[in-house]
């Protein structure tokens, strides 16, 4: 995890203090938008997944050094959950790890309102439309989650539980669509990154869906800049976003799509008994106001050329 102190947007002489949870494909995002507004100092420190003793030793430690930074000017503090180590297809062992990791969060949450009661303290939870919603057409502002497999119950879990936390913290939760883009090297990669980098590869990629199913697709960026616009806000009553595109498209556009911007065939693998083949849709007019997403096309070029710059230094990395 990563902790941020910097100068609040637009509030002359107060601090913030941001603890980023989870740097994967959402998390770098979130981390690069907030890097791009400058920061004033930040520290990347430990936190235990799997093991309960060591998590818990790690808050402690993370604690005591919030805390600390917290003296003195600070009077915004923000805890970002984008931690996602149980994905689409996690088990119910995958998600009662992750709630145990998310519910310490929770516990560090009240400790530091605790200690500066002064300060707007406020939690940024990543969920999952495609979680929450999964098979539902046209979603719009009044549908009702029906998670359908444990990464979806663990959503809802997720968010009931932020909802609740306690007097004084404010959750914002956003519920995120397909998410395509460039994460960390090495970490978990999107559909469409991955159908780039196994293009370039000559390397077939597995599609799990049907060449028909319907995706609403977002730029992993665009969340990126949107929840820092939202951690520079001065809200303070809970609020809930889906950020989707409302433009739903189906595999086969997206696979031609990726093969026009790339100029090159794609080698596919098509599962027989495909395990993620429902249709997922959202109404425009569930979106937020001052959300802005890029159009597929432009966003899978800008995810081609992120790809392509990033083998480029790696490779100049590994140069005698």
């Amino acid at each position: 995890m990563i902790l941020i102190k910097r100068q609040a947007p637009d509030l002359a002489g107060e601090e913030q203090l941001i603890a980023l949870f989870g740097v994967g494909l959402i998390g770098s995002a979130v981390a690069r938008a907030i890097m791009q507004e400058g920061v004033r100092s930040a520290i990347t420190l430990p936190f235990s997944w799997k093991d309960a003793d060591c998590r818990e030793a790690d808050l402690a430690s993370l604690s005591e050094t919030m805390i600390r930074m917290m003296a003195g000017s600070v009077r915004h503090v923000e805890v970002v959950w984008t931690a996602g180590r149980a994905g689409f297809a996690a088990g119910w062992a995958d998600v009662e790890e992750e709630l145990a990791a998310f519910e310490s969060v929770n516990r560090l949450c009240v400790q530091l309102r605790d200690a500066l009661p002064v300060a707007r303290h406020r939690i940024h939870i990543m969920s999952s439309a495609g979680g929450l919603f999964e098979g539902q057409r046209f979603v719009g502002e009044q549908a009702v989650p029906a998670p359908r497999r444990p990464y979806g119950h663990l959503k809802l879990e997720q968010e009931q539980r932020a909802n609740r936390i306690s007097a004084g913290i404010i959750p914002f939760i956003y519920r995120p669509s397909s998410v395509y883009g460039v994460g960390v090297f090495g970490g978990r990669a999107g559909l469409i990154a991955t159908l780039i980098q196994n293009a370039k590869g000559y390397r077939p990629s597995r599609i799990v869906g049907r060449l028909d199913t319907i995706r609403d697709y977002v730029l992993v960026n665009d969340i990126g800049k949107f929840v820092v616009q939202c951690i520079n806000k001065t809200a303070e009553r809970p609020e809930s976003f889906l950020l989707a595109s409302g433009r739903p498209t189906a595999m086969c556009e997206v696979l031609d799509i990726v093969g026009k911007v790339i100029g090159r065939p794609l080698y596919l693998k098509l599962d027989t008994a495909p395990s993620n083949a429902s249709h997922f849709s959202y109404r425009q007019s569930a979106l937020p106001d001052n959300w802005f997403p890029t159009d597929l096309e432009t966003g899978i070029k800008q995810v081609a050329r992120q790809l392509a710059s990033s083998f480029e230094t790696r490779s100049r990395g590994h140069l005698p």
